[in-house]
């Protein structure tokens, strides 16, 4: 019997605390020159691929804003990725070809052919087949998610290499019981927690793996001490942020040369009310379940995808410690961002966690190999059995996921933010919620050089601090890191009325209220302009520039930001034709933005907006009861259906679904105000009051809430005294919450092609 071949020292009785005489001397040591020269094989046909099918330039996702911190040194949304940004900035300079996107591009290529080459290693060590070393290796290779990230600008395959890397070191110390693999160990597993914080979360099953096979290691204390310490050197890499951010580049995300910085770039304070956003419940868990079951299956198509089932089988009585690594590195990353993040069950944030679970594909895919490896042991000639599977585990998967993932010709988000330049007058200031219409245009403005004239007005995901240099002293006082939502919609109105800058917007639903100006269709954006005042660009969409094709193509099937392009396109030229008053034209644009999108439910409800601004109550109405049956607990569906309804004179219906929204929120404040206009419809003055009571108790600073309640008084009450009484209080609340003059206030302009100077 082989060394691969003995039984896993886990299992047998002789196994104690003290190291028995090592098998091998190392993670690489036990393999040939063959084995070598197979997985660097595999390693490259990867690659090969991988290059063929690389996007050329800025792609969706974080693709822009990464490539930016990556082509200057800078530092990307938390937790800041230092590791992977000072690569990204070497693959810049090392690259002799193409632009900074394709050669950050080229990086994630590289590190998922090195994954691959890795995962070959590793179940050749568990097997001692090459044949399983392929087939294992090169099902990862060309699945679906696993290929998607390695030809874009992302900093999951750079986490997957260095997962399976401590996986491999583990392997090899259960073997050897060498102290200096724990200690490689250490000092990479440090290393990559300046990467991605999925290593974090895996921690305990690498502690609990160590522990098993040495139960008395936890006596060692000079060894503790020492791996210790170098994963606090490896974890030392994240120095960089605020080192890099006291020189302020021009991508320079949370400002973490401040201590308070630092730690909320690290702990992703940002983000956090994504763990508690949503409830919890059996239900949720169920279908959060059951979509990753979806996923894992296309990830490796329903032919291989029951693969690994065969490899635990099979490891299970020679190596059930790797079996439990494996195992249990799979449960843990799945069910614990399940546990975590609590995603809700749309195509959006499905589409957004898949990233999530590469890890996981990874320890799949080498238990496939170990399966490969069991199914040709009953017959003769086993490999005669190895080398069609290992065959089908490679060329099914590539060629399924092939289409999806050639990203060789892929412009069209390029495209798009060069439109949206073209969109911006000069000197303007541009705000933009969504990833997909800020962060190409961040890679264009930094990277490219290309308007330095355009503030960005929200480059990091939040409003720049310079906007709240636009709140009174008080309310700059009460405001923390991040602004309310309230404290935004403040500071850009104060800004807004201040400002003589054009001010555009990608969205309707980032616009604060303004009394003052008008929002009106500037192509594909919105622009801003006093009221009374008109705008008109006829040109703008001569200025744009398509492959008309993808955009025709975008769906919900392909890339998502495609899709979202896809719909920002056609849902801007149906808000065109509805200036043109040609409103059948509009309809059918609307319904091909719909189209792109899936009829998904929240981007149902901006048509349905759109439709209901316009009067075509009909099709508003529509959209939004096909929303709503889509996403039932969505208040801001049911909310906008009473809208519509309301509108309709429809007051039954839409007070059942406001009802409703308060039976589940009864502080919901735009609740309230919906209720005490129907209410008032309906005859009901005195509920009406008590809702407006309520809605004052939380928006103690709403002068509108106090006039209502004196209209009331004075039209339906006839109690001239308390009508008096409220609507005195609300000239009161009018009056201080009036801007005070002062100097005129600017933003700054932009320094070195992009950068905010605050």
């Amino acid at each position: 019997m082989n060394d691969m071949d003995m039984p896993d020292q886990l299992d047998t009785p002789e196994s104690t605390s003290s190291p028995p005489k090592p098998v091998s001397y190392g993670p690489w040591n036990a393999f040939t020159g063959s084995d070598y020269a197979l997985a660097a094989l595999g390693a490259l046909l990867t690659l090969a691929v991988y290059l063929k099918t690389v996007a050329v330039t800025v792609t969706g996702e974080d693709s822009g804003e990464l490539v930016a911190a990556a082509a200057t040194l800078g530092i990307p949304h938390p937790t800041g990725y230092p590791l992977w940004t000072m690569l990204g900035f070497a693959f810049t300079r090392l690259i002799p070809i193409g632009g900074a996107a394709f050669r950050v591009n080229c990086l994630s290529a590289f590190f998922g052919a090195a994954t691959v080459f890795l995962v070959i290693l590793i179940v050749i060590r568990l097997t001692r087949s090459h044949l399983a070393g392929l087939a294992g290796g090169l099902a990862l290779a060309f699945s679906r998610e696993f290929w998607e990230q390695s030809v874009i600008a992302e900093v999951y395959t750079l986490n997957a290499f260095l997962f399976a890397l401590c996986i491999l070191i583990l392997l090899a110390w259960r073997e050897s019981r060498r102290d200096g693999l724990l200690r490689w160990f250490a000092l990479i597993w440090g290393l990559s927690l300046t990467n991605h914080s999925t290593m974090a979360m895996v921690a305990p099953v690498f502690g609990l793996y160590v522990l098993a096979i040495e139960p008395g290691i936890w006596r060692r204390f000079k060894l503790l001490a020492s791996l210790a310490g170098l994963a606090l050197l490896g974890f030392s890499v994240n120095l960089y942020l605020p080192i890099r951010s006291a020189a302020n580049p021009p991508m320079d995300w949370g400002n973490p040369e401040t201590l308070q910085g630092f730690w909320e770039v690290l702990t992703r304070r940002q983000y956090q009310f994504m763990f508690t956003q949503h409830p919890r419940s059996i239900g949720r868990f169920a279908g959060q379940v059951g979509a990753f079951s979806r996923d894992y299956v296309r990830e490796f198509t329903p032919v291989i995808a029951w693969l690994p089932l065969v490899g635990i089988a099979s490891l299970w009585q020679s190596r059930r410690s790797a079996v439990l690594l494996l195992v249990g590195l799979f449960a843990t990353v799945v069910f614990g961002f399940m546990l975590l993040i609590n995603y809700e069950l749309t195509h959006e944030r499905l589409w957004i966690m898949s990233t999530h679970w590469i890890p996981a594909y990874v320890a799949a895919a080498i238990l496939i190999g170990a399966a490969v490896h069991a199914l040709g042991k009953p017959f003769r000639r086993p490999e005669w059995v190895r080398l069609p599977l290992a065959a089908v585990c490679a060329v099914l998967p590539l060629l399924e996921h092939y289409e999806h993932n050639d990203r060789s010709e892929d412009r069209l988000v390029l495209d798009y933010a060069v439109n949206i330049m073209n969109t911006i007058e000069p000197n303007a200031v541009y705000f933009a919620p969504e990833d997909h219409a800020l962060f190409p245009l961040v890679y264009l403005q930094i990277v490219q050089g290309m308007r330095p004239d355009v503030f960005l007005g929200n480059k990091y995901g939040y409003i720049d601090p310079v906007f709240r240099h636009y709140l009174s002293e008080e309310e700059q006082a009460r405001a923390g890191t991040f602004l309310t939502q309230r404290q935004r919609n403040r500071a850009l109105q104060r800004f807004i009325e201040e400002t003589s800058r054009p001010v555009y917007f990608s969205h309707r639903a980032m616009i604060p209220p303004l009394p003052n100006h008008d929002v009106v269709n500037a192509g594909l954006l919105y622009r801003i302009v006093p009221r009374g005042h008109t705008f008109a660009d006829a040109e703008i969409w001569d200025r744009y520039r398509w492959n008309g094709s993808a955009l025709m193509d975008a769906g919900i099937d392909g890339d998502w930001s495609h899709a979202l392009i896809a719909f920002d396109y056609f849902f801007a030229i149906g808000r065109a034709l509805l200036d043109d008053h040609s409103l059948n034209d509009a309809l059918d644009a609307f319904e091909l933005a719909a189209r792109a999108v899936g009829h998904q439910a929240e981007w149902l409800n901006d048509i349905a907006a759109e439709c209901a601004r316009h009067g075509l109550l009909d099709a508003a109405e529509m959209y939004q009861r096909e929303a709503l049956a889509q996403a039932p607990r969505a208040t801001y569906l049911r909310r906008n259906l009473a809208r519509t309804l309301m509108l309709r004179g429809n007051w039954h219906e839409a007070r059942d679904h406001i009802e409703q929204v308060l039976s589940e929120d009864p502080e919901d404040y735009a609740a309230l105000r919906l209720s005490a206009q129907v209410l008032q419809e309906l005859e009901e003055f005195a509920l009406a009051l008590a809702r407006l009571d309520r809605a004052a108790r939380l928006r103690p600073g709403h002068a509108s809430i106090y006039r209502e309640m004196g209209a009331i008084y004075r039209e339906h009450k006839d109690d001239a005294e308390a009508a008096a009484r409220f609507e005195e209080k609300a000239k009161r609340i009018e009056t201080r919450n009036k801007p005070m003059p002062g100097p005129p206030r600017e933003l700054p302009r932009n320094r070195r092609q992009g950068g905010t100077a605050i």
